[in-house]
């Protein structure tokens, strides 16, 4: 329905200053005062696309979305109509303000004015920008996207898909959950959040077509452009060049309160690095660097690895996991079904805690000392020197202290001054990056000081760890329901069980372990690295199951949506049946409706993948949704890497198209169903429920396939 954001509106009392920042820092385009004194701007050829309108308060004015034409601005109106809204008919003059052929108006359930309007009164090849600039990406794109701030998140995202026809490209959790919405090829052109006690506009977003473009907005300097080669610059000129590079470096890391270079700062006293080989190099260097800092300064001979491997020798047990060296972490087996009251207890900092425990460095396993030879680590035949500290353990122990018992709790220490908190954050940040690549670090074979045995050690020692509490928390009556890495989930323990615990896990183990949440109730699957979860406040975590995968169709995506909605709903084992009877119930519409090809629209199937380059670097492989954007391209269409290709499953090769192309006769129903069934299975099956069953099929049929 709606094809792109065609124009926006706000109110401000500081609406007079755009009169500089559009133009000036922007680079927009000044198009003129509209009759009441609003300052217009553009970001391509259109008339104008952002209006600035006086105004008591910051505000959003209206939004302003293009379709196709009169036809489809009709249809948009008799369907907003039917939702229960009033939509007002734009008068000529309204229509002429906006710059359009045509509109009509209406007000959201949330406050919120939108303009659906056609005929967008274009002036080819006039856009001439405020500042040197090399252009904004519009076309059918449209001017951007827009994110609002919403009081109800399930309600607008059923009435901006439902009632406007936008596609739904993802839902991410950040600390906040947001909704991304589509209607043309960018990821987003709308997109809302739910933040408790507000409701209005977030931001708007503008692309331009350079990266320079986006410094220069930022610190409004541009860097030199070279029309002769090197060699041909002057002296003044070359030194001109070099002056304006480290400007625009300078003017970057001091942006936003210096916090990238409070961050490359820190990074280059932890690491002993010059501050612009840290910004070059990776966490492996920054490792690699201050353990040859600390040979230097103990005046202790840095190994060479090949001296190491032929010392140490290699690991001694065989991976589970195809491709590895050594056996990885342990993974409880879950107990399939339904558990309420499920808390959740981590170790912060399992391997580097491990590391600092258990002395683990290159030095000290497998030590010369034969005294030391009974401090055998679990499960291995290596042994750990009793006599001496290893530089990994000193280290990488005392770091991990300084995080925890220092900046950590200073980063959160109110009382302090919010420019030292800053600092403290951002060290604690740097602290966390350093201590949680050190295990992979010292267990990669490019690592200078790579040693297998204190890998292997490592990873021995985590699962002895996850296995003494096992046996500790069966011992004092705690059913563990699922473990991972260095997490156990535990069904309804008590205060005193959890206490307990984490105290004999403090003295028997030498590490903390803490509850991390508690679940109201969790889901398990019969397979590992799959649950669901809800927390009190009824938010859903989903781990692994096929539903939260951003690839899955809206139709699916959207049911699997509904199910955690109406699991969020429960609070007691009571209610849990009628909730599976509406479970299974969501899986039959869902299943009938593919049956009988009675989808809205051919968009709630489509697949939707950004295309990573142009179509013309993929000569190897043709993953699917390049094969959509080469029959997008046979028709006209001009695609360009970053480009989204909404693409469905068909029955004649090849198997896909693009989404504009596809009749509804030619979706292959059955590849959906199949996605529909491994997606709900994972659930169903912990619910103790059958898709086979919920859809009808007979164990002959079952049988038959």
């Amino acid at each position: 329905m709606i094809e792109s954001l065609a124009y926006i509106g706000f109110r401000s009392p500081n609406a007079e200053d755009w009169a500089e920042f559009g133009p000036g820092i922007l680079g927009l385009e000044d198009a003129g005062r509209g009759p009441d004194g609003a300052l217009r701007f553009r970001n391509d050829d259109a008339a104008w696309r952002i209006a600035l309108h006086p105004g008591d308060a910051d505000d959003l004015a209206y939004l302003g979305w293009l379709v196709a034409g009169p036809a489809a601005l009709t249809d948009a109106v008799v369907r907003l109509e039917k939702q229960g809204l009033q939509v007002q008919r734009g008068d000529a003059a309204l229509a002429a303000l906006r710059s359009v052929a045509e509109l009509a108006w209406f007000v959201d359930p949330f406050g919120f004015r939108h303009e659906l309007a056609w005929g967008l009164t274009m002036r080819p090849s006039s856009f001439r920008p405020g500042r040197a600039l090399s252009g904004f990406v519009t076309g059918a794109g449209g001017l951007g996207h827009a994110v609002l701030i919403v009081p109800d998140l399930q309600q607008a995202e059923r009435f901006y898909t439902e009632g406007l026809g936008f596609g739904l490209s993802d839902r991410v959790e950040m600390g906040m959950s947001v909704r991304f919405l589509h209607c043309n090829r960018r990821h987003h052109t709308l997109a809302f959040a739910a933040v408790p006690g507000l409701v209005g506009m977030h931001h708007l977003m503008l692309e331009v077509a350079s990266l320079d473009d986006v410094g220069t907005a930022l610190i409004n300097t541009q860097k030199i452009k070279l029309e002769k080669t090197f060699a041909e610059l002057t002296y003044t000129e070359l030194a001109q060049y070099c002056y304006r590079d480290s400007e625009i470096a300078y003017k970057l890391t001091s942006f936003e309160d210096d916090s990238a270079m409070k961050l490359i700062l820190v990074l280059a006293r932890i690491s002993s690095m010059p501050m612009e080989d840290v910004s070059r190099q990776g966490v492996s260097r920054w490792i690699r660097n201050f353990m040859h800092r600390e040979h230097r300064h103990r005046n202790m001979l840095i190994p060479n690895s090949e001296d190491i491997l032929t010392r140490k020798g290699k690991t001694s047990t065989t991976a589970i996991i195809k491709g590895k060296k050594y056996k990885g972490a342990i993974v409880v087996e879950p107990t399939p079904g339904v558990h309420f009251n499920v808390a959740v207890m981590d170790f912060p900092s399992l391997y580097p805690s491990i590391i600092k425990v258990w002395n683990l460095g290159y030095q000290s396993i497998l030590c010369p000392h034969p005294e030391c030879r009974s401090n055998l680590i679990p499960g291995t035949p290596h042994w750990v020197c009793t006599k001496k500290r290893a530089l990994e353990s000193l280290l990488i122990g005392s770091l991990r202290d300084l995080r925890v018992r220092w900046y950590k709790q200073r980063s959160k220490d109110k009382t302090l001054p919010t420019e030292l908190r800053s600092w403290y954050n951002i060290t604690q940040g740097a602290l966390k990056v350093i201590l949680n690549a050190s295990y992979g670090v010292f267990g990669a074979d490019s690592f200078d000081l790579y040693c297998p045995p204190v890998a292997e050690a490592t990873a021995a020692i985590g699962r002895h760890s996850i296995t003494q509490i096992l046996n500790h928390a069966e011992a004092i009556g705690i059913q563990v329901l699922y473990g991972d890495t260095d997490s156990l989930f535990l069904k309804n323990p008590t205060k005193e069980q959890v206490e307990n615990l984490a105290h004999w896990t403090e003295h028997e183990l030498k590490m903390s372990i803490d509850v991390d949440k508690v679940y109201r109730y969790a889901v398990f699957s019969s397979r590992k690295k799959n649950y669901l979860g809800v927390l009190e406040d009824g938010t859903v975590d989903v781990k692994g199951l096929t539903g939260k995968k951003k690839h899955i169709p809206n139709f699916i995506k959207n049911s699997f949506n509904d199910m955690k909605e109406r699991l969020a709903k429960v609070k007691n084992p009571a209610e849990f049946e009628k909730a599976k009877k509406d479970i299974a119930e969501i899986v039959r519409e869902r299943y009938t409706t593919l049956k009988r090809r009675e989808w809205e629209s051919s968009s709630e199937l489509a697949f939707h993948v950004v295309l990573g380059e142009e179509l013309e670097h993929y000569t190897k492989t043709t993953p699917q949704h390049v094969k959509a954007a080469k029959l997008l391209e046979k028709t006209g269409i001009e695609l360009r890497a970053g480009d989204l290709i909404s693409f469905v499953k068909v029955i004649r090769e090849p198997h896909v198209k693009p989404v504009e192309l596809a009749s509804k006769n030619e979706i292959d129903v059955d590849k959906y169903i199949a996605y529909l069934h491994s997606t709900f299975d994972q659930v169903l099956d912990a619910l103790g429920l059958s898709f086979d069953e919920i859809i009808g099929l007979t164990k002959l049929e079952r049988f038959l396939g």
